[in-house]
């Protein structure tokens, strides 16, 4: 019977010493928190990736206008400068270059003239497009561009 009272008053001293302790609680507590920063930084990660890839789409959109504005009428020349300037671009991106024409607000044939005798606006849309993967999305991403060549 003794025994058992002796176990008893040292099971009850360790507990209240157990309660007192506060070793390992930074462990714990980085361990409920460590996750939850690890998915936070996955995500701005994920973000920035994005970013920069939507940025170099529309910069290299950008440079096949600028390659119309200065002039250009080649569309394979056009369509080589912008895959050229395109850095990060996935395999399976499309690049599509169409020139058209129009008398006022419609849509009409670039060789012949408008009703009024004017020579019809010609234009040059410039649309890439590339489906995007990141790490917790995936997006399929359009930039266009309609440049006014005359």
């Amino acid at each position: 019977m003794m025994k058992n009272g002796i176990w008893r008053r040292r099971l009850l001293r360790l507990l209240k010493r157990g309660r007192r302790c506060d070793r390992g609680m930074a462990a714990v507590e980085f361990a409920v928190i460590a996750p939850l920063l690890s998915i936070t930084l996955l995500g701005v990660v994920d973000v920035a990736w994005l970013a920069l890839q939507r940025s170099d789409m529309h910069s290299a959109v950008r440079t096949g206008g600028q390659y119309f504005m200065a002039g250009g009428l080649d569309l394979s020349e056009a369509e080589a400068i912008i895959r050229g300037s395109w850095t990060q671009a996935p395999e399976n991106a499309t690049v599509t270059i169409t020139q058209f024409c129009r008398c006022g607000p419609v849509d009409c044939p670039c060789n012949v003239a408008c009703p009024d005798g004017s020579v019809p606006d010609a234009f040059t849309k410039v649309v890439i497009s590339a489906p995007l993967e990141t790490i917790f999305q995936k997006e399929e991403i359009v930039y266009v561009d309609t440049i006014r060549i005359r």
